[in-house]
């Protein structure tokens, strides 16, 4: 059963959009962890604690987490200081009768959580985690060893699918499916790093080494606060984009540096224009520059790059150009 949850879990990120995603996750989770709601959450850790940037509430009120945060009930809660406190991917259990705070005991009550079990997972880019809370109603029994297990052995299936997917529907949302060489990032309005893809922290610390996230270093910081450009930020090792979503975050698209992207600019302009099926006639008209000029930067480009001809240029383009 365990070994078909998690087949299904990864075919099911692959398929669905992530608003159902959520729902199948959790349902069928229920079939091998029996819960009555769960709250699933994305968080990043600076400043001692730990900022919330996304989550997911099935079959809770969305006023729940509303209220927890403007009352500020984690002061009070115990599973939240504990689990800040467990070894990452140690599910932490505990029953309402084990909350000392009254107000605590009655928002687990109105919210019908007598019994909860969270568990926060850190992810490959630090300071970022991932994780989530099961809950069960007074009429189901506490939350046991067993169960812990379960949970400790699925939980990073399920948060890894679940980022895998989310990243999907912002590619889709961005109306590209070219990233086959890119590592994914998705970052807040404020620049702070809140998703990332498995490959993302390596090639981040392949450019800078004592990165610690989830902020940018400064280089990128300062390149991604403008307007996206047209050519990328280009360090020792990487090659960063960006582009604005529709909910003013930004998606970062990494990958390994190129040749392409030590060409001077002028000639990468002029390359990938002509790789996106310009003629070099327009070429020279968009670059104000003479055909005859472009006619030798295609040709030093072809020498630069090793390849053959148009086709191959536009093949390479096609893979390094988001």
């Amino acid at each position: 059963m365990i070994n078909d949850f998690i087949l299904e879990l990864y075919r099911a990120s692959r398929r669905m959009a992530h608003a159902d995603f959520q729902v199948w996750a959790f349902g069928a989770l229920s079939g091998i962890i029996p819960f009555d709601s769960a709250f699933w959450f994305r968080w990043a850790a600076y400043d001692n604690r730990s900022h919330i940037h996304a989550s997911y509430l099935y079959q809770q009120p969305q006023t729940l987490l509303e209220e927890y945060v403007a009352e500020e009930l984690w002061r009070d809660d115990i599973v939240y200081e504990r689990t800040l406190h467990a070894p990452r991917g140690t599910a932490v259990r505990a029953s309402l009768d084990d909350y000392p705070s009254a107000k605590m005991r009655d928002f687990m009550r109105r919210n019908q959580q007598q019994h909860i079990m969270t568990i926060a997972l850190m992810q490959d880019v630090p300071q970022l985690a991932g994780g989530m809370s099961l809950y069960r109603n007074r009429s189901r029994p506490p939350f046991s060893e067993e169960d812990a297990r379960l949970q400790e052995l699925l939980a990073p299936h399920v948060v890894d699918a679940w980022r895998e997917n989310w990243l999907m529907d912002v590619v889709r949302a961005a109306r590209s499916t070219k990233f086959t060489e890119f590592s994914l990032g998705v970052l807040m309005p404020n620049l702070m790093l809140s998703e990332a893809q498995h490959n993302f922290s390596a090639l981040m610390l392949a450019e800078w080494p004592e990165w610690r996230g989830p902020w940018l270093p400064a280089a990128l910081d300062q390149q991604f606060a403008k307007a996206p450009a047209v050519q990328p930020w280009v360090g020792h090792s990487i090659a960063a984009y960006h582009r604005k979503q529709a909910d003013d975050s930004l998606l970062m698209m990494i990958r390994h540096r190129h040749p392409l992207d030590q060409l001077p600019r002028r000639k990468r302009e002029a390359a990938v224009l002509f790789a996106g099926g310009v003629s070099q006639a327009e070429v020279a008209s968009r670059l104000k520059l003479s055909p005859s000029t472009v006619n030798n930067y295609l040709a030093d480009v072809y020498r630069d790059l090793e390849i053959g001809d148009k086709a191959d240029l536009s093949v390479l383009v096609e893979r390094l150009e988001p």
